[in-house]
């Protein structure tokens, strides 16, 4: 227990034996330990924890994201780099981003999808769970809801004006974005999720998702088209290191 100076408010110190799971949004953190106490390992809980962000912190995170992992498997005493970084467009030209800013904001402004791809790659690999026990927690919670934090509030009613009618369906169906308290539901992408549970990534890139994903691009100007989705690779690799006294 750490006392502060005064002796009168006090938290205590986290500590664990087994595991410990960490993210930016306490929902999140507890789906990646729910996964561990369900006897799930690291990289199981990982991708619970992310799919559950993508519920809880939309505006930050999403399987229609992109980035990278760096893993270390005990079992195989290696470290190694999950690389889903998205390939931006294969119209993605010069003359395409004519427009200022429209390489930085809207809907050119996004790369190929390809955090789908990563997280499937990684329990591919590694995982020991099933993809729908994975899911379970951002399904739930998506399906569910949950109360909306002071600094979920705070971003999405400063991205408000920017809303696509269909992320106005979900985000502002009170007519506003939700005040801090408030539940919020969204139901396709519980659906979504679900989709991939039974059809993997093909069903994000090559089938269903994917063509809604190229109609709606068409549709609004976008540069993402069915052969950009299905072209999408995720790749592996040995991390960059150098030797420091006795490690690397």
């Amino acid at each position: 227990m750490a006392f502060p100076s005064h002796g009168i408010t006090h938290r205590p110190t986290v500590t664990g034996t087994r595991g410990m799971v960490a993210s930016a949004h306490p929902i999140a953190s507890l789906a990646g330990a729910r996964i561990l106490l369900q006897g799930g390992n690291a990289f199981d809980a990982a991708v619970a924890v992310a799919s559950t962000l993508n519920v809880v912190e939309p505006y930050m995170s999403g399987i229609a994201g992109c980035g990278y992992m760096l893993i270390y498997s005990a079992k195989e005493k290696r470290i190694r780099v999950l690389d889903y970084m998205g390939t931006s467009p294969h119209q993605a030209t010069p003359d395409a981003y004519s427009t200022p800013g429209s390489n930085e904001e809207g809907i050119r402004s996004g790369m190929v999808p390809g955090a789908c791809g990563g997280w499937v790659s990684l329990l591919n690999e590694y995982g020991s769970m099933s993809l729908s026990d994975i899911f379970s927690p951002a399904i739930e919670y998506a399906e569910e809801g949950y109360a909306v934090t002071v600094k979920n509030a705070f971003f999405m009613d400063g991205a408000s004006s920017r809303f696509s009618p269909t992320a106005s369906k979900v985000m502002m169906s009170r007519g506003r974005t939700p005040l801090p308290g408030e539940v919020l539901i969204q139901k396709d992408l519980a659906n979504t999720f679900r989709q991939i549970v039974r059809g993997g990534t093909d069903v994000f890139y090559r089938g269903e998702i994917a063509q809604k994903i190229t109609e709606f691009s068409h549709q609004n100007g976008g540069l993402i088209t069915k052969k950009d989705l299905e072209d999408f690779q995720v790749e592996w690799h040995d991390p960059i290191s150098i030797p420091y006294k006795e490690y690397k």
